[in-house]
């Protein structure tokens, strides 16, 4: 009798470890926090070094097309996406010609803080 219980008591517990890890998410951070102040000062004519020194090393710098900068920030909890933000900087003959700031996902303000983000409810 007793060898019953204990391998019900043990399958008890895998499952409810089993159970119990599951539905822990972790937050991940990946990519550059553009902040909107510092966006708000980048103009056309200015030098690479000028746009690095404002916003930082851009997450994607193509050999390929190296008039082309991307300052990509994506946070995510599992499977969702908690915000999503692309700050594309295009240079013409060494100068920024033209700066687009988009938010595909729709799902954060430019001005929203991570710490907002990592507290928001995880859904089910």
């Amino acid at each position: 009798m007793r060898p019953n219980f204990l391998r019900s008591v043990s399958l008890l517990l895998c499952f409810l470890f089993v159970t119990g890890c599951s539905t822990y998410r972790v937050t991940v951070t990946q990519g550059n926090m553009v902040k909107p102040d510092r966006l708000a000062q980048l103009e056309p004519g200015m030098s690479p070094a000028q746009v690095e020194y404002l916003l930082g090393t851009p997450l994607l710098r193509s050999s390929i097309a190296p008039e082309r900068w991307d300052y990509v920030l994506k946070v995510q909890r599992g499977a969702d996406v908690l915000r999503e933000r692309r700050v594309t900087v295009f240079f013409e003959e060494g100068v920024v010609s033209k700066v687009e700031d988009t938010n595909p996902t729709g799902v954060a303000d430019a001005d929203e803080t991570l710490e907002s983000v990592e507290t928001a409810p995880v859904s089910n």
